[in-house]
């Protein structure tokens, strides 16, 4: 069972609600989805890909199943996906489909799909919350 922690310092939004503050980016880059980075380069809150228009919110919840990606591959592994040292260089491994993603052997196939799922750098390929409780229940 994985437990995360609830310090209180975080505000509710709207389930529909997104915001990113384009000039004051915060959080570890590690961290950060490859729609996080591209928006954050570019100065877009857009979707370059949209399907749905150019309107289309390009932060969403599958943002944070890229940092719960990230968070269990550390805790499987023991080190982030991205092994590089510089932020410039990070940024570059996580936009870029250039630099594969390496997924050393698992014993557990679920855990091994799940990362795989999470780390997808497409969004719109990449795993919603609810699949991953699906391949649990």
């Amino acid at each position: 069972m994985l437990k995360l922690i609830d310090l209180g310092i975080s505000q509710r939004l709207p389930v529909d609600c997104t915001h990113m503050d384009l000039q004051q980016p915060m959080g570890s880059i590690i961290y950060m989805s490859p729609e996080q980075l591209t928006c954050i380069a570019s100065g877009s809150s857009t979707h370059p890909a949209s399907t749905r228009g150019d309107n289309e919110p390009k932060v969403r919840l599958k943002t944070d199943v890229w940092s719960l990606g990230v968070i269990l591959y550390e805790m499987v592994h023991g080190r982030a996906p991205f092994g590089r040292t510089h932020q410039a260089a990070i940024m570059t491994a996580i936009i870029s489909p250039n630099f594969p993603i390496p997924f050393p052997h698992v014993i557990n196939p679920k855990i091994d799909k799940a990362l795989k799922r999470c780390l997808v750098r497409d969004i719109r390929q990449r795993a919603s919350l609810n699949d991953l409780l699906e391949m649990y229940s």
